[in-house]
């Protein structure tokens, strides 16, 4: 029995673990992965004008009080149901969270002394192809526009400072109103994360728990809390065999318990991410859930995923070679 146990980690086509991104967003990686479950968000997503508004009468009659927060959350987080989390966050989310897109740090892409003019251009558009291979190769938007300058041996220091910035200042004017809006944008963020510190553990072993759930919705409660992992405690290795003594069969009891209480906190954390809350144990509706279909809708958004990331990396793949030396992964191109 195989159990995602951090459904972040998808190769390639999200963050990779080196990138400052991919502890920035596990926060609302999870907020992504909670939306995807909520049958809430769900009909909100149908409701949506592009979508036809196409709510079933029986659908409209089960609609929460508060629906109209739901569909507050969702004219802003948008469809998180077609893309990886990477594309939404890109264009959806960083906006909604006040974080950057791109990196803003200053790197030195080429070196050139003066001499052979003819091996300085043959390198300079090396290092500068080199550049744009890895922002491709990571994934991340890290490559930015480049501005090559001459900067003489002699002179003071300060008087190079002054003619550097008036460079900028002349060459690099949109790049400069873009930062100033992602500084207001990250001073005027729309949504937080609840609370004064994010349970990020807690989080991730509710999400393991409802995934866990969905999979093996016919196992009893104690056995989708050992395969998810949730105790220290109670930990059973084979799930099939009949308990041993009173002991095990009072642990099964209680790990049983402890799995129905964590299901029901990650409902609500699950229906108040729908609302724009995360993650929040506010009191709200929790509708009826329907396990079966909340698995096969992870099951079809995890091959999109694979899809979505093959399709994406065959693209950059074929841009430059370089790539492929990169990933070292040569046959990658040879069949869909």
């Amino acid at each position: 029995m195989n159990v995602i146990l951090e459904p972040w980690r998808i190769p390639e086509a999200e963050f990779k673990p080196e990138s400052i991104y991919y502890e920035m967003s596990k926060p609302y990686r999870l907020w992504f992965e909670y939306l995807r479950l909520s049958p809430t968000y769900w009909l909100a997503h149908k409701n949506h004008w592009l979508y036809k508004g196409d709510l079933t009468k029986e659908e409209r009659r089960t609609l929460p009080p508060d629906f109209d927060e739901v569909i507050k959350t969702y004219n802003r987080f948008g469809n998180v149901y077609g893309d990886i989390f990477r594309t939404w966050w890109n264009n959806q989310g960083a906006y909604a969270f006040g974080a950057p897109t791109s990196l803003n740090n200053v790197e030195l892409v080429s070196k050139a002394w003066y001499g052979d003019h003819k091996s300085n251009i043959d390198k300079c558009f090396s290092d500068i192809q080199d550049y744009y291979t890895k922002g491709a190769a990571d994934f991340y938007f890290n490559s930015h526009d480049i501005l090559l300058v001459s900067i003489p041996k002699k002179g003071k220091k300060s008087d190079l400072k002054k003619q550097l910035e008036q460079l900028i200042d002349e060459n690099c004017y949109d790049i400069l109103e873009m930062s100033k809006d992602s500084q207001q944008n990250e001073d005027n963020r729309i949504y937080k994360l609840h609370g004064e510190r994010f349970r990020l553990k807690a989080s991730i072993t509710g999400l393991r728990l409802l995934w866990t759930k969905a999979q093996y919705r016919n196992l009893e409660s104690w056995q989708i809390g050992a395969l998810a992992d949730i105790s220290k405690i109670h930990k059973f290795t084979n799930i099939k065999k009949p308990p041993k003594n009173d002991k095990e069969r009072q642990d099964r009891i209680t790990l049983g318990a402890l799995t129905n209480r964590k299901i029901k906190s990650a409902l609500v954390v699950m229906e108040n991410a729908a609302r724009g809350k995360f993650s929040c144990n506010d009191d709200v509706v929790v509708p009826e859930i329907n396990y079966q279909y909340m698995w096969q809708n992870i099951r079809r958004r995890t091959q999109a995923n694979k899809d979505n990331n093959l399709k994406q990396l065959k693209k950059y793949l074929s841009i430059n070679p370089k790539l492929r030396e990169l990933y070292g992964n040569q046959d990658i191109l040879k069949n869909e």
